[in-house]
């Protein structure tokens, strides 16, 4: 079960939402995104969040939504938001590093169990706290609407995996930054593809296998190119957040904006929820399909837990390498993961 979060949005606040005045002038707003229009997260949180925000206002707040890159590359998202391309844009910190690098403190390996755990803690420190300051701020935008992926799992197209020395030199898809230090913790050679590019290095063996949270391998259609994957361990994650400028939104009423805070925490909540259920799915389809599941025995459970012990460590050094307070981070995260779990 998910960790349980103060509601600051009852169900109730929607289904008696409150009608705009005839007066009012009708706003409609672009949102986009690199997901596909079959992605869990469209369909349990982007798609909810624009309907509601659209009832909320008594349909004052209309959208016009571009999945699938169709305004722009995810690399290019942070960019098009800053210069108005699109109004609310889907960022995804761990391609985008060098100017979202923070983000990562709510991807750390085993550091939380599930989906709920990172993403209201993200929210959190996203609307109100560090990355508040410190990552979104500083990049002249607001956090609308919050993710992280449920604890990222290892998959293998064809090597069967039974120790950790299995994984020398194989070659493993991953984001840079944090997931490629993992991925070089396993011994194996981290290789950079983009989410949509994942299919096809697979397909053709340019990758051997995969860090990849557990619904998304359904998403994306890999598991035709999966014989092996891990249940029920943290090798890290990927957060996302869809982000408004801040001069979007000061431009827009005060109304819409209390309907896109409270829609978006509304639809944060429901989007991890639906997808922390939907883990349990997943690995009954990767089970009906014949994939097998990787079990390490308790001496390789601990050669990985030591071998992921540093990462947080060795990721922050490189951080503060470059001018920015990963260990604070680190430590603000850690406090709130406490006051969630107390909860």
């Amino acid at each position: 079960m998910p960790a349980k979060w103060p509601r600051a949005l009852m169900v109730g606040v929607l289904i008696a939402a409150s009608v705009a005045p005839a007066s009012a002038q009708s706003i409609k707003l672009r949102l986009a995104d690199n997901l596909p229009p079959t992605h869990f997260l469209a369909n349990f949180a982007t798609r909810f969040f624009m309907e509601e925000v659209t009832k909320r206002t008594g349909g004052q707040v209309t959208f016009d939504y571009y999945p699938s890159e169709q305004l722009g590359k995810a690399a290019d998202m942070l960019t098009l938001v800053q210069n108005g391309v699109t109004d609310i844009g889907l960022v995804t910190p761990a391609i985008i590093s060098q100017k979202l690098s923070l983000s990562a403190i709510v991807e750390q390996p085993d550091t939380f169990t599930t989906s709920c755990e990172a993403t209201l803690t993200y929210l959190k420190l996203g609307r109100s706290g560090f990355l508040e300051k410190h990552e979104f701020a500083a990049n002249g935008v607001r956090l609308v609407l919050a993710y992280v992926n449920p604890p990222y799992q290892l998959y293998s197209g064809k090597r069967e995996i039974r120790a950790l020395s299995d994984l020398s030199g194989m070659k493993l898809r991953s984001p840079p930054g944090l997931l490629s230090i993992v991925v070089q913790k396993l011994g194996a050679v981290p290789v950079r593809t983009s989410t949509t590019e994942t299919y096809e290095a697979l397909s053709r063996g340019t990758v051997d296998g995969l860090l990849f949270p557990v619904p998304t391998v359904l998403s994306y259609d890999l598991q035709a190119h999966i014989k092996f994957y891990t249940e029920g361990l943290n090798f890290g994650s990927a957060s996302n957040a869809y982000v408004i400028s801040e001069a979007k939104w000061r431009s827009l009423p005060e109304g819409v904006r209390a309907a896109l805070d409270e829609v978006g925490e509304a639809a944060t909540r429901r989007g991890c929820e639906m997808t922390d259920a939907d883990v349990a799915k997943s690995y009954a389809k990767f089970q009906e399909l014949g994939i097998k599941k990787i079990s390490f025995n308790d001496e390789e459970r601990a050669k990985l837990k030591e071998r992921l012990a540093n990462v947080s460590e060795e990721w922050a050094k490189g951080v503060e390498s470059r001018g920015k307070p990963a260990k604070a981070g680190l430590a603000a995260f850690a406090e709130a993961m406490k006051e969630l779990r107390a909860k």
